[in-house]
């Protein structure tokens, strides 16, 4: 439900509106147009009411009132709408599902014979309500979100009786859309590690990790929303050992390209597509000194040619290789380098993005003092941009408004967190500020933060229960995301008890799209909302 302050200005906007009286009456045509210009300058202005409902509500009872006359009166769950010879009783509810299409609203209602009662639904289009009735029985009403939904999302519904009417309003039976389409991409086997999103020849695509062979996969879409399980195809790119975990995808050159683990030989591997559809996989980095290099990868093309970050687990580095040369094809085109190695375990999660033309990385410094970091490859400096309880894992780096922000999950609190710079390269401590936006309390619960819209976005696997965690979405009213009252959240996938681990999210077709894994059923899913 909204705060106190949203409550009590919409309870007087609704009292005026509808013209309530103190003995529940409700003077005039409830349905007639409003004098817009006149009742505005009697208010205050409105409130910001950008907040949703804090519960996705599917039933609510009778009783359970935004507002009502003094004459609707409990009925244990129930309420009755007491009408006089002479007074009018009347109840409103309100609703607000978070990020959802309402599709039905079915009001059930017990009418005595021979009397009526009368329907109403907000309508902000018109900024008045729109009447259905007399009717002899409860029904089911269809809004319309154009025009029965406020710009906030906020939908009223109410009932009227009067002329001696008693009825009795049941409950309120909510039918929502959330707007998300959920594919199953790949059911074969246990499926769906390390998942990276890419749009990929104009409709998105997918690399992962196989746990059943150990080997890296590749999912893609023949249309440009791939909101079918026909879109999709799926190949094998790389089954030599184990190899395929903590994949990068991002399109090289017009062609999809790939970074990841090879597990079994302690290397830091590079696939792209070639011509003729066939894929060309080479080794960027081995292990000649014992460390086990390629962990936590992340491919992005700076300047026009590909560059790889990621982490020595053995060394506690954070590397990166550089491709001289625009495709990367051969194994001669890389070279490699230390990025960071001023303790003894730095780089852990590190996501990569282009700054102002330059590559960035953000990361986790988890040894003599935790951190999360940052470095403009352009310059030397080292930022610590937040001190958590515990580790800041998942790093997820992008630019949000022009300058670089960062999702990421402080382990020591459970807290979903986000970091943003005031400046454009965000090379000092003090260009950068944190705020909390979420309870995730789910230590294995990669972020993955995107601009979609034009606005920062975040996709994360949320604990739900002891044993239960679903996959949320959280997104800002506004371009930067700077204050924790810009963001909402809601639920994208709860089909299952372990779904959205290792979650990546981008922008497809203009929409928020996320590939994901469902531990639950060991597959590789994918939701893109095409609601409103």
């Amino acid at each position: 439900m909204p705060n106190s302050t949203v409550r009590r200005w919409l309870l007087l906007a609704a009292v005026f509106s509808l013209g309530g009286c103190a003995d529940g009456s409700l003077p005039g045509n409830p349905s007639r147009e409003l004098d817009l210009p006149q009742l505005l300058s009697a208010l205050p202005p409105l409130p910001d009411d950008r907040g949703s409902s804090a519960v996705h509500v599917t039933e609510i009872n009778g009783k359970d009132t935004f507002n009502r006359a003094l004459n609707a009166i409990d009925n244990g769950q129930a309420l009755d709408l007491l009408s006089g010879i002479n007074s009018t009783s009347w109840a409103i509810w309100w609703l607000n599902p978070p990020l959802a299409v309402i599709s039905e609203i079915e009001v059930v209602i017990d009418v005595p014979d021979n009397e009526h009662v009368w329907l109403a639904l907000s309508d902000f289009a018109r900024g008045t309500w729109d009447i259905d009735g007399p009717l002899a029985a409860g029904k089911a009403l269809v809004p319309n979100e154009a025009r029965h939904r406020s710009a906030s999302g906020n939908l009223y519904v109410a009932a009227i009786a009067q002329g001696g009417s008693q009825p009795t309003v049941q409950k309120l039976m909510l039918s929502t859309d959330n707007g998300w389409a959920i594919v199953h991409v790949d059911t074969e086997g246990n499926v769906g590690g390390s998942t990276s999103l890419a749009v990929v020849d104009g409709g998105p695509a997918i690399s992962y990790y196989s746990f059943s062979d150990t080997s890296l996969k590749y999912a893609s879409s023949s249309t440009t929303t791939g909101s079918s399980a026909e879109d999709w195809s799926v190949i094998t790119l790389d089954s030599a050992g184990e190899v395929g975990n903590y994949s990068s995808l991002a399109e090289v050159e017009g062609q999809p390209a790939i970074s990841y683990q090879d597990w079994s030989n302690s290397a830091l591997k590079y696939a792209r597509r070639g011509p003729g559809d066939i894929w060309t996989a080479v080794t960027v980095r081995t292990s000649d000194t014992g460390e086990r290099v390629g962990e936590f990868t992340s491919l992005a093309v700076v300047n026009g040619y590909p560059l790889i970050t990621h982490f020595d687990s053995d060394g506690g580095r954070l590397l990166h290789a550089q491709s001289i040369t625009p495709t990367g094809m051969l194994e001669a085109d890389w070279q490699n380098y230390v990025t960071d190695n001023d303790d003894d375990s730095v780089g852990k999660y590190n996501s990569l993005a282009v700054v102002d033309g330059k590559a960035a990385v953000s990361y986790f410094n988890s040894y003599t003092v935790n951190g999360l970091r940052y470095k403009w490859f352009s310059d030397p400096t080292k930022v610590r941009v937040a001190s958590p309880y515990g580790e800041a894992r998942y790093t997820s780096l992008a630019v949000v408004d022009g300058r670089p922000a960062i999702s990421w999950y402080d382990t020591g609190t459970g807290y979903l967190r986000y970091s943003f710079s005031s400046s454009v390269h965000g090379t000092s401590n003090a260009d950068w500020s944190t705020i909390t936006l979420d309870l995730a309390d789910n230590d294995n619960s990669p972020t993955s933060l995107a601009v979609i819209a034009g606005q920062p976005a975040i996709c994360y696997s949320r604990r739900t229960s002891a044993n239960s965690n679903q996959l949320y979405f959280a997104w800002s009213s506004t371009a930067n995301g700077w204050n924790p009252a810009d963001w909402r959240l809601a639920v994208v996938d709860d089909s299952s008890l372990y779904t959205g681990g290792f979650a990546s999210l981008t922008e497809v077709d203009g929409k928020p799209a996320v590939s994901y894994y469902d531990a639950s059923d060991g597959d590789l899913k994918y939701a893109i909302r095409l609601g409103p």
